[in-house]
């Protein structure tokens, strides 16, 4: 499993969930509090969701999907837990391959 701080931006990672498993690539890795304004989200708002479900790290990963690329965020809880948005648990590690390469 990869730590908090271990993933970093650009790194290829497996990630596998209730959803399967998926090779890809961290587009972002952010704290809460950096995260940005979002159209007609309340930043704020969505920084004291995140406090109650006690996520310090948001990841943005990318993976290819049926001829395109999608992208999804996983919740770190700082104890080495990952979750996506459904609050279902994810295992992020590394992928020494690092097969995965996103093709416009």
């Amino acid at each position: 499993m990869t730590s908090l701080s271990s993933l970093h931006t650009g790194q290829a990672v497996i990630v596998s969930g209730a959803a399967g498993e998926v090779r890809g690539r961290v587009l972002h890795v952010a704290a809460p509090r950096e995260l940005p304004p979002i159209d007609s989200f309340d930043a704020g708002q969505v920084r004291e969701i995140l406090q109650v479900w006690g996520v310090q790290q948001i990841a943005l990963i990318e993976h290819p999907y049926a001829g395109d690329t999608l992208s999804f965020f996983a919740l770190g809880n700082g104890r080495g837990g990952w979750r996506d948005l459904h609050a279902n648990e994810l295992t992020i590690t590394t992928d020494l391959q690092g097969t995965f390469e996103v093709r416009p």
